[in-house]
C-alpha cells in the first residue's frame, strides 16, 4: 500500500529541493558522503496511517530529517533558512509558496518541528532539521470528496 511506502514522499522532497534551493547545492536520498553543498534527505520515522477512508483518500504522515552540509557554520545555516522556506513556506492566504507534488499523492504543506542544530562531522559543518510531511494517497479514479 502506498501509505507505508516512503520512497515516493521522500523524492517528492528530493526533487522539490532541487528545483526551488538556488545552484550549486543539491539535494540527495540518504547521502552518505557529506561533501559539501548537498542536502541529504532521509526518513526519520516510518509512515504512520492517519486515517483510512473508505471510498476516499488516506492519510499518513512521517517525520522526515533534512542534513545541509557546507564548508563554513554561516553558510550551512543560511542554506538551512533556505530549505526551510521552501519547504514551509505559505502565501497570505496560508497555502504553500512550493507545494510538494507526486503523481498519485496530495501533500498537505511540511512542518518544521523546531530542532535544526549546527554540527560539525570531518570538518563539514552541517545543518540538521525534521520537517513533518503528510499526504493522502489518491489513486487514479478516486476523487476527493468536496
Amino acid at each position: 500500500m502506498s501509505l507505508t511506502r516512503t520512497n515516493t514522499p521522500l523524492l517528492a522532497v528530493v526533487d522539490h529541493l532541487n528545483a526551488h534551493v538556488p545552484d550549486p547545492w543539491t539535494a540527495e536520498l540518504d547521502d552518505p558522503t557529506f561533501a559539501t553543498r548537498t542536502i541529504a534527505v532521509e526518513p526519520v520515522t516510518p509512515p504512520r496511517t492517519e486515517y483510512f477512508a473508505m471510498g476516499g483518500p488516506d492519510k499518513s504522515r512521517m517525520l522526515v530529517q533534512v542534513t545541509i552540509c557546507a564548508a563554513t557554520r554561516q553558510e550551512a545555516r543560511l542554506a538551512g533558512d533556505t530549505v526551510r522556506d521552501v519547504l514551509t513556506g505559505v502565501d497570505r492566504r496560508n497555502k504553500p509558496l512550493y507545494p510538494l507534488a507526486a503523481d498519485g499523492y496530495a501533500f498537505d504543506n511540511p512542518s518544521t518541528t523546531a530542532d535544526g542544530h549546527r554540527d560539525l562531522t570531518d570538518g563539514v559543518h552541517t545543518w540538521v532539521e525534521t520537517f513533518e510531511l503528510a499526504w493522502q494517497y489518491r489513486p487514479e479514479g478516486v476523487t476527493p470528496p468536496s
